[in-house]
């Protein structure tokens, strides 16, 4: 009788001594694959099949997450990363395809751009048209000094995508023909688009900066 007393007494006792132990052993072993993966004693391949998997599942998180587009690129806004090519010196007329990450990819095909300063203002321009509806052209003025910092001007009707021509001070003349485009603008992209040219007409519209006037003039 007084065994059975003892072994009820001691035997909570027992158990919470060894649970305790077990819990110590497996801290000091994690502890110590820790300090030695982290002192790089231990390979990739060494590691257990389960840690691999952690190790991938980790690298795939942050490559996933490296790739993501910023927060702000929401796909129904306007997103001006920088004027940068301003800054930079390298004004005048560009190829479309190089200043493509400056607008919107879910609304805009740009042609062609203009990069400089209007008024003092550094500005970013970009002809093209728009995704949703490639026959209507459009001008997409950006400039992040100002509120608001975009500015679009569409075509009257649906005229086709639109190509910077020439520049004269703060006037810009643009043409829905691809073969009139400014030298500046020349990408073999643009041939693609001269081949695939219908040979309709072009469409002529002048946009004044001054007054940031758009206005459809002829057909040639």
């Amino acid at each position: 009788m007084m065994k059975n007393k003892g072994l009820k007494l001691y035997l909570p006792i027992f158990i919470t001594i060894m649970f305790v132990t077990i819990l110590c052993l497996n801290v000091f072993n994690v502890f110590g694959q820790s300090k030695k993966i982290m002192g790089g004693i231990v390979s990739y391949d060494e590691l257990p099949l389960d840690k691999q998997q952690a190790a991938d599942k980790a690298e795939k998180l942050i490559s996933d997450s490296a790739s993501k587009p910023p927060a702000s690129q929401d796909k129904n806004k306007t997103v001006i990363y920088d004027v940068g090519p301003v800054q930079d010196g390298s004004l005048g007329f560009r190829p479309g395809i190089q200043m493509r990450q400056s607008f919107s990819s879910t609304k805009y095909k740009i042609t062609s751009a203009w990069v400089g300063n209007l008024n003092g203002t550094p500005t970013i321009m970009g002809t093209g048209y728009k995704l949703q509806n490639p026959k209507q052209g459009v001008l997409v003025v950006l400039q992040s000094e100002k509120k608001p910092a975009i500015k679009e001007y569409s075509t009257k009707g649906p005229d086709g995508a639109l190509y910077f021509v020439n520049q004269d001070g703060n006037v810009f003349t643009l043409s829905t023909n691809p073969s009139n485009v400014n030298p500046g603008c020349y990408s073999d992209e643009i041939t693609n688009q001269i081949n695939g040219y219908s040979g309709a007409a072009p469409i002529i519209y002048t946009f004044d900066a001054s007054t940031n006037t758009f206005n459809k003039l002829k057909a040639n």
